[in-house]
């Protein structure tokens, strides 16, 4: 690999980010300096880069700035420096032009890349070619943003676009804007580089969409929805501002139905489905599947003429694939009706991390997408959480490439995602199966616990879901009785241990009934990756270190984890960081509250313990009201991939089912706004206050 310098005047900076983040994952450093060259600190900056730099790549448009006049001058002198023993590989990127200006005529040398805007965002195809001018193999084809999670707010991605609709292409701030116009044009360019797709993603459809159509068996399977029947992405009035109105500009997601022309089965032909649950399990996974294939034997069975459909299930995941031919297995629906209101996976599940990894494990999305195409399957489900809906859009992509190929010549596959996640945090879904069921069961338990936790005075922290978010510890909290949690502890809030320690020492003492009691107890809610942000502070101590008694691997998975560095597998992270943080939770609180008997505690009788239900939480049977959602996501994932839509995940967002693009699903996970009323109701009913590095007033 390579590190490459891109130069380009700030009328397509639009463009440039977008294909910024791909030029990433290719290269070992894109030095891409956003819209600051006018700053006087950042000229030399730029001039080192760019003599470091082994790739130029220079963007140029109708009009050239004197920024890049002066690099593209420096980099001929580089190349005409005779003492010089590599060269740069120069590439000239020719934005709406069909030829360079005769002032770069020295670049005519060296071969072009042509864009034509009027032919829509073709980053990812500019940048293949860019990479391919470099002398590079094209590493990505997987189309994830190159930061994950970096969205995590629905509302914040709809102001996102509207801002992009008010500014059009002019996203360089002017002197002439106002420091607010200026701060959301850089705020949006550096949210375009990671990945926020320029324009609103419109859900797939099959290469020549209506062609080979046949007509739906309506009766019995409900009414048809039409192909312009959409449901706008935000309900609120301030989302349809004038002529920036998100109805207005179509940023909308069609409506989940039955269709009135069928896609599949193709003529004279069957129909192979498969169906996969990665991730943990949830309560209401089996009635996704017998939903699933419950719908494709009625279509099946009521299609005039009849066909025949093939279902399997793919056994524990994405690791079906390492052996294909054992772990495939046919499902019909007198098996999974018998078990569709039971709790787990009557296929199995796994976590499988090397489908996520941009090098060097990207051959297993190809060994996938082979294996799926030569068995001949049309469509594939894949159930699962924010994790599989990126592994489901990447698999798309590359089965969109390698159908290119003469061997899969004819060849189709469909991708579609059904959420879910006991964490309730993927975007553009209104609450997740499982979701509540996996509430209700912790706020019994944690009920429970409190009777333990006031019968033999103790402090007890309980761990539950939350590898990202604090969902479910937050809807449990304000779910159970009053006074039973002193505090919330969720990854979106920081909190350091000290504060935390001052806030219960201050709580255990002035409360009546533990004043009566004499002994501390208190009960405290976490979820799995609420890290203390001062973790360091004491796992580094000589004293307190060795009491927390954290692996040496458990303490570089915090140090990662505080640094924001992703070192190891997602799933070897998440295990070590529980396990670390609920060990620095429970004994440093242990070793920071106070040792000598108050006039009102007996401190010194002081004891804590533990507590993990994560896995009872999931593995509970399903609610009603999950066992209903669950058939129906099943059922409706069938209607729309057999209507020829692809690459989307089945969602009911606001109060209707919709197809959602995979491509603003992957963008992020959802997170709890700390500012937003339902937080505040959290520590309401908790008490605690903030619990951050500003001290707190005691």
């Amino acid at each position: 690999m390579k590190r490459a310098f891109i130069c380009y005047n700030t009328i397509d900076s639009k463009l440039v980010a977008e294909i910024y983040w791909y030029l990433k994952q290719n290269f070992d450093d894109v030095y891409y300096c956003g819209d600051t060259r006018h700053n006087k600190g950042v000229a030399k900056e730029i001039t080192e880069n760019l003599n470091k730099s082994e790739v130029f790549i220079a963007f140029i448009g109708k009009k050239l700035s004197h920024w890049q006049i002066n690099e593209i001058e420096t980099v001929i002198n580089f190349q005409n420096n005779k003492t010089r023993n590599n060269k740069k590989i120069i590439i000239p990127v020719l934005v709406n032009i069909n030829a360079l200006p005769d002032s770069l005529a020295l670049l005519s040398n060296y071969q072009r890349v042509k864009y034509n805007s009027q032919e829509s965002y073709q980053a990812c195809y500019i940048a293949r070619e860019i990479v391919e001018k470099a002398g590079l193999a094209w590493k990505t084809i997987d189309r994830l943003p190159p930061v994950s999670n970096y969205f995590y707010y629905e509302k914040n991605i709809l102001r996102d676009y509207i801002n992009l609709l008010q500014f059009g292409n002019d996203l360089s701030p002017k002197s002439k804007d106002k420091s607010e116009t200026k701060k959301i044009k850089a705020d949006l360019l550096n949210k375009l580089s990671y990945g926020l797709p320029p324009v609103w993603p419109h859900v797939k459809k099959m290469p020549n969409f209506g062609e080979y159509y046949h007509n739906n068996p309506v009766s019995g399977m409900g009414e048809a929805r039409p192909e312009d029947a959409k449901v706008v992405a935000a309900a609120l009035t301030s989302f349809h501002p004038g002529s920036t109105c998100i109805y207005k500009n179509q940023l909308t997601f069609p409506e989940a139905g039955p269709r009135e022309k069928l896609f599949y089965p193709r003529p004279n032909s069957n129909l192979r489905v498969a169906i996969l649950v990665s991730g943990g399990i949830a309560p209401g996974i089996n009635s996704v599947i017998n939903g699933i294939i419950q719908r494709h034997e009625q279509y099946a069975n009521n299609y005039s003429p009849t066909y025949k459909v093939e279902i399997y299930g793919l056994k524990n995941g994405f690791y079906a694939f390492d052996n294909y031919n054992r772990d495939k297995v046919p499902l019909d629906y007198t098996f999974t009706s018998s078990v569709a209101n039971e709790n787990g996976s009557c296929i199995g599940t796994s976590r499988d991390d090397r489908l996520l990894t941009v090098s060097p494990e990207q051959d297993q999305n190809e060994k996938i997408i082979v294996q799926l195409l030569n068995d001949n399957i049309d469509i594939l489900y894949i159930i699962g959480g924010d994790g599989s809906m990126k592994a489901a859009h990447a698999l798309w992509n590359y089965s969109k490439e390698m159908i290119k190929q003469p061997r899969f010549k004819d060849k189709k596959l469909s991708i579609v995602g059904i959420p879910k996640t006991m964490d309730n945090d993927i975007l553009w879904v209104w609450q997740t199966f499982g979701f509540l069921s996996a509430v209700e069961k912790a706020r019994e338990i944690i009920e429970q616990l409190s009777i333990e936790v006031i019968s033999n005075p103790r402090i007890c922290i309980v761990q539950l879901f939350g590898s990202d978010s604090g969902f479910v510890v937050s809807h449990a909290v304000v779910a159970s009785k009053s006074t039973v949690c002193d505090a919330a502890l969720i990854p979106e809030v920081p909190f350091t241990m000290e504060q935390l320690a001052k806030y219960l020492k201050k709580k255990i003492e002035n409360d009546t009934h533990r004043k009566e009691t004499g002994i501390p107890m208190s009960l405290i809610v976490m979820a799995e990756t609420a890290i203390p942000v001062d973790a360091l502070d004491y796992i580094d101590d000589p004293k307190i270190g060795a009491e927390i008694g954290l692996t040496d691997e458990e303490k570089q998975a915090i140090r990662n984890f505080i640094q924001k560095k992703q070192l190891v597998s997602i799933n070897k992270r998440n295990d070590l960081l529980r396990a670390a943080g609920l060990k620095i939770v429970s004994r440093v609180l242990k070793e920071l509250l106070p040792k000598k008997d108050s006039a009102n505690i007996s401190w010194s009788r002081l004891r804590v313990f533990t507590n993990e239900p994560r896995h009872i939480l999931r593995a509970i049977s399903p609610s009603c009201s999950d066992a209903i959602m669950g058939n129906r996501l099943g059922t409706l994932a069938v209607d729309n991939a057999l209507a020829g839509y692809m690459d989307f995940m089945i969602s009911q967002w606001l109060t209707e089912f919709v197809l959602v693009p995979l491509e603003l699903v992957v963008l992020g996970k959802k997170r709890i706004p700390t500012s937003g009323i339902f937080w505040k109701s959290v520590t309401t009913k908790t008490g605690q206050p903030d619990l951050g590095p500003v001290p707190l007033k005691v």
